[in-house]
C-alpha cells in the first residue's frame, strides 16, 4: 500500500512554520493555530520563561499574583489584559478541528503550547477547564488516532532532538 501524503497545519508564527519545513512538506498556515494572545501580560518574559512542560504559570503567579488568582478561579473565561480568553482560543480552534477530523490521511500539527494543550484536551477527552495544566514536553510528538466509538487514542513519542511543539494526528 503506498504511503499517504501528510497534511501539515501550522500557526502563522515563523518558529512553527520553520519547524514544519523540517519534514519537507508545505505547511498550511492557519492563524487559528497561533498561541493565545496574552495582550500586555508577558511582554518580554513569557516566551523566555516558558522552559517547562507547561506555560510559565509559576512566573505569572510571582509577577502578577492578583491576576493569577483571578485566572485560577475561571481559567476558561479569564481574559489576559488586552488579549484573549482560553474560550476565545477554543472557538477559533473549532475550524481546525473540523478540518483535521475530516482528513482521511495523516495530519501533522505544529503549533504552540497553549494551543496544543487545548487540542490535546479535546482529543484526550479532558475538561477544557484543565487544559492550561496539561504537560506537553517540547521533545515529544503526540500521535492521535481515532477509535471506532468516536473517541481518540493518544501515544507519546519522545524525540530528544526535536525543536518546538508538535502534535501528529493519524486519521487511520
Amino acid at each position: 500500500k503506498p504511503e499517504e501524503a501528510t497534511q501539515v497545519f501550522t500557526s502563522t508564527m515563523p518558529r512553527a512554520v520553520s519547524s514544519a519545513l523540517c519534514v519537507d512538506l508545505q505547511p498550511d498556515q492557519q492563524s487559528a493555530l497561533n498561541p493565545i494572545d496574552k495582550g500586555v501580560l508577558g511582554v518580554g518574559w513569557w516566551d523566555v520563561e516558558c522552559e517547562d512542560d507547561v506555560p510559565p504559570w509559576k512566573e505569572m503567579k510571582k509577577r502578577h499574583p492578583d491576576l493569577f488568582q483571578e485566572f485560577e478561579v475561571d481559567p476558561l473565561n479569564w481574559q489576559f489584559p488586552g488579549g484573549e480568553r482560553y474560550v476565545d482560543m477554543v472557538k477559533r480552534l473549532e475550524s481546525v478541528l473540523i478540518d483535521v477530523e475530516m482528513c482521511t490521511h495523516p495530519v501533522l500539527i505544529v503549533s504552540h503550547i497553549t494551543t496544543l494543550q487545548v487540542l490535546l484536551s479535546y482529543f484526550k477527552g479532558l475538561p477544557l477547564e484543565e487544559a492550561w495544566k496539561l504537560s506537553l514536553p517540547k521533545d515529544v510528538v503526540v500521535e492521535v488516532s481515532p477509535t471506532e466509538g468516536g473517541g481518540f487514542l493518544t501515544k507519546d513519542y519522545n524525540l530528544a532532538s526535536s525543536e518546538g511543539y508538535v502534535v501528529a494526528l493519524n486519521s487511520a
